[in-house]
């Protein structure tokens, strides 16, 4: 991993979009300043496994200069977003509504496959391994991000309750947020590393990340903002007063919210560059296609 530091302010760029989701921005910002630091082959062929609405991968791609061959996602709704942000950005040659565990691509089409926070999502890890490995090119890297165990165990309200002696509930609170987020794989390095070698991927590297702090204020932000069911949580009330007030072409509320987030947050991100990462609420990983397969064994 390449060690100078990106001087790009993400959090004000993801504050810009989602000043309404603090908790989300903080963990983008992380997660952001984490992979800008990494090398990216130059015009080599990138592939967005789960590229949500494509503004994430702008953001990380737009100061390297590179432009992404193709990005997918299952949600026709995501892909529709990132269409009208690619249509100004130029991220993406193709976007395409698909499944990870059936690609629309020919064997070795990309150099690179790049997936943020999306493959924790998909229950079948092994078909959608499968077609990691079989659309890269050989030695091709599969760069992806995942929570990891510690996910749960570092959130304020588990610790609250474990504090208390009521482990019970601190387990139920882990099962209800990771059930409500779709989590399926949220796994050790060593178990990734065995999924992996089923499919003839080798894990050349991995980093944790989130910070236990970090974790902590990301739990309270989450739960202080969905506070309620549906359309009477707090943030869903937010939104449609903010949509209000832009409709009446006023801005200052968030230009005063991204201010207030951008002074509290930072704190946070300062904490993640001097923790010492031997542990962490998710995971980098980096893993290499085999160009010679080797006997495979059960995880």
């Amino acid at each position: 991993m390449e060690s100078n530091m990106n001087k790009v302010n993400y959090l004000r760029k993801m504050l810009d979009k989602f000043y309404m989701y603090p908790s989300s921005a903080l963990w983008r910002t992380i997660e952001l300043d984490l992979l800008s630091k990494l090398d990216y082959e130059q015009n080599a062929g990138i592939l967005d496994l789960g590229c949500g609405d494509g503004y994430f991968t702008h953001l990380l791609f737009k100061d390297k200069k590179l432009t992404v061959e193709a990005g997918i996602d299952i949600s026709e709704k995501m892909i529709h977003r990132a269409r009208k942000l690619n249509e100004k950005t130029r991220t993406y040659k193709t976007l395409v509504v698909a499944n990870a565990c059936n690609l629309p691509y020919k064997d070795n089409s990309f150099s690179t496959i790049f997936s943020n926070c999306a493959i924790e999502h998909i229950p079948d890890l092994e078909k959608v391994l499968s077609e990691v490995y079989r659309v890269l090119k050989a030695n091709g890297r599969f760069i992806f991000t995942v929570p990891s165990p510690c996910f749960g165990r570092y959130s304020y309200f588990y610790l609250y309750f474990e504090k208390r002696g009521l482990s019970k509930i601190a387990k139920c609170y882990v099962n209800h947020v990771n059930k409500k987020l779709s989590h399926y794989n949220c796994l050790e390095p060593e178990i990734w590393k065995k999924y992996l070698n089923l499919a003839d991927l080798e894990l050349v590297d991995y980093k944790y990340y989130i910070a236990p702090e970090s974790a902590k204020i990301i739990d309270i932000l989450e739960s202080i903002f969905t506070l309620g069911i549906r359309k009477f949580r707090i943030n869903a009330f937010l939104i449609r007063f903010s949509l209000f007030l832009e409709s009446l072409n006023i801005k200052f509320h968030k230009r005063l919210l991204i201010k207030i987030y951008d002074n509290f947050l930072k704190r946070y991100i300062e904490i993640e560059n001097k923790s010492n990462k031997k542990m962490g609420a998710a995971i980098l990983l980096i893993a290499e296609k085999r160009s010679n397969p080797v006997l495979k064994q059960k995880a």
